[in-house]
């Protein structure tokens, strides 16, 4: 017994005949069909057909035939919806990862900008360097310039400035009125222009640099044969908040003996190399009672400091360094001490100029 293929649903409903006759006309004389061959052909009063080919019973069709074609219809438009927003997805996501790429490539270009920039500063920093340590250099290998000052009376040039130098004395204490510390140390009394003030040094009258005496805090200021003790509070005393600026100002009211001492020259020019300076001050390891004087020459520049020679020692710093010339003398600026031994080998002098 022969095993037959069971029907499909299209061949229920499609008829494909053997008749020989022509779908559209007649074929010619020449082309003939000959007995035996096959033909697809419409049959007029048979059922609809599809493409007037298989004769198609669409009356047939079922209702749920119907809902599986259009559910293979609406598969392909999903199919292709999907395809077309994973495309447009694709397209968004290689854009934005371009974006990425300038960007970081930008990124990068001004991260080596920048860097070649630092090493062009390097390296004229380097060059700026070089320069200066030759200067130095060169500095240390030139002969100073000397001025000889001869026919100098020393005694009378002590006697004009000694009744100026004041010995100073500051308290500093917590907010809280807790005693903190005690600083001495030397300053000068300075009525230049429309400035009546003692001029010394910031780290006399502040305490690292930064706080002052406090609200409890004070300074006492004595000068030379005079019994007075000035006694100035927190409002009466200023400093430098600028740190290379080693200079501080005390204000008093000035008794008759300060108001009737000589007048004094103040330089107008600047000092050179050589120049003959004189130091005064109290210095720690000298009298408290009276003045020290030391001596020395103008050895360099720092900036509006002159390095000296002169010593200078914890305690008369802040106290007055007079330039030495054949013709006057006159006041250079407050000497600083800094502590580098006990003693400085080559101190510094602000330029009075400076000073505010």
């Amino acid at each position: 017994m022969q095993n037959r293929k069971k029907p499909s649903w299209l061949d229920k409903h499609i008829t494909i005949t053997d008749d020989i006759a022509p779908l559209q006309k007649q074929p010619d004389a020449e082309t003939k069909p000959k007995r035996g061959d096959s033909q697809i052909i419409a049959d007029p009063s048979g059922p609809k057909t599809f493409w007037g080919v298989m004769n198609v019973d669409l009356s047939k069709i079922t209702t749920t035939n119907w809902w599986r074609i259009f559910g293979v219809l609406v598969g392909i438009a999903l199919g292709a919806l999907f395809m077309y927003l994973g495309i447009q997805f694709w397209d968004n996501y290689r854009a934005q990862q371009k974006e990425v790429e300038q960007k970081q490539e930008q990124e990068k270009l001004l991260l080596q900008k920048q860097l070649e920039q630092q090493q062009a500063d390097a390296k004229s920093q380097g060059a700026t360097l070089d320069k200066l340590k030759q200067q130095v250099t060169d500095l240390k290998n030139r002969p100073p310039e000397v001025r000889t000052v001869t026919n100098i009376n020393l005694p009378a040039i002590v006697k004009q400035w000694r009744p100026r130098i004041a010995y100073i004395e500051c308290d500093f204490y917590y907010t809280n009125g807790k005693f903190i510390e005690s600083k001495a140390g030397s300053g000068v009394w300075i009525d230049y222009k429309s400035n009546s003030r003692i001029v010394t040094n910031r780290h006399i009258v502040s305490r690292q640099d930064e706080y002052g005496v406090g609200p409890f805090g004070s300074c006492r200021s004595k000068f030379p044969d005079n019994n007075n003790i000035f006694t100035s509070t927190m409002d009466s005393i200023r400093f430098s908040i600028a740190m290379r600026y080693d200079y501080g100002y005390i204000t008093i009211s000035p008794d008759e003996h300060i108001k009737n001492l000589p007048p004094v020259t103040y330089c107008a020019m600047k000092a050179v190399i050589g120049d003959s300076v004189i130091i005064f001050g109290y210095p720690g390891i000298g009298s408290q009672t009276d003045i020290t004087v030391t001596e020395g020459i103008i050895s360099g520049y720092d900036g509006d400091y002159y390095i000296t020679s002169a010593k200078i020692e914890r305690g008369n710093s802040g106290g007055a360094a007079i330039l030495v010339r054949p013709y006057a003398n006159c006041y250079l600026g407050p000497p600083s001490f800094v502590q580098i031994g006990a003693v400085e080998s080559l101190a510094r002098i602000l330029d009075f100029h400076a000073i505010p």
